[in-house]
């Protein structure tokens, strides 16, 4: 077990790094067998992927886990196959019966805490969590999808300050002090979320999901929820997805893992020097 006092932002160790680490390749196992029972896809996403491909299991300095899924067995999942998981386990998701505490879908594990900054005032499960996101159809029409693209930019912007402006997080409010542009942001953040808290949190992550779920198929899919890409993604370059090796075992990956790669980082093989690394900071950890 590791353990820090609450209100003290503490930076995970290497040997709390690596708990975590083992504890969400069991939460893998778990969610995996519910999907592969019903004939769901999932597979590895962004830094995960990378994880897989790269170093065969995490990226040294990493210690979260993100996957996909087709929106049809996303929707499946949260909706009919949830209650399959352990009892130790929570999924929360916009549109559905637990609620959401993102955007898109969290598993929990409730033996767990992960506290981390921001989530400390959270009437929800802050514990260890893999984050599901949803792969939705959009169209070739460029000038279509870079509306929908800036409308749910805009909604995201919203729903976040919303949720900052619920949580008015102190120890949020102490790091975003330490220079003016920090400072700008979240009181820029603070003053929209303020105006649009006519609607709450929970509103806002149901608008934003619903806004970038398509109920056509088409060949063309993407992360619409995603702020930085602007293009159709062939949909081969995800389905199937193909076996790949991580921490020791089997998991999924995109159909074509390199060409994913090559598109989300670039230079997929770099690795950044350890000045560089992201190091993270919690409130509280328990596994």
């Amino acid at each position: 077990m590791c353990k820090k006092s609450s209100g003290i932002l503490h930076k995970v160790t290497p040997e709390e790094r690596r708990k975590i680490q083992l504890h969400l390749c069991k939460m893998y196992k778990d969610l995996e067998q519910v999907c592969d029972r019903h004939g769901l896809t999932i597979m590895m996403a962004f830094g995960s992927a990378l994880g897989a491909v790269r170093h065969k299991g995490f990226i040294p300095w990493d210690d979260d886990m993100d996957v996909f899924m087709p929106r049809a067995d996303y929707t499946r999942l949260i909706t009919q196959h949830a209650d399959e998981l352990s009892d130790n386990y929570i999924i929360y998701a916009p549109n559905s019966k637990n609620g959401a505490i993102a955007r898109f879908a969290k598993l929990v594990d409730k033996n767990t805490l992960f506290v981390e900054v921001g989530s400390e005032k959270i009437d929800r499960h802050p514990g260890v969590f893999i984050d599901i996101f949803p792969l939705d159809s959009i169209t070739t029409n460029q000038l279509s999808n870079k509306v929908k693209k800036m409308v749910s930019m805009a909604l995201i912007f919203t729903a976040a300050s919303v949720r900052q402006y619920e949580l008015n997080s102190d120890v949020y409010k102490s790091i975003m002090s330490g220079c003016r542009a920090a400072k700008f942001n979240y009181w820029f953040r603070q003053i929209h979320g303020f105006l649009f808290s006519f609607i709450n949190e929970q509103q806002w992550y149901k608008l934003v999901d619903k806004f970038c779920e398509n109920p056509n198929d088409s060949n063309y899919i993407d992360f619409v929820q995603s702020d930085y890409r602007w293009k159709p993604l062939d949909i081969n370059m995800f389905y199937p997805p193909v076996k790949g090796q991580f921490e020791g075992m089997e998991v999924y990956i995109p159909h074509h893992p390199i060409d994913y790669l090559k598109m989300e980082f670039g230079n997929w093989q770099w690795i950044p020097p350890e000045e560089e690394r992201f190091e993270h900071y919690v409130i509280d950890l328990k596994i």
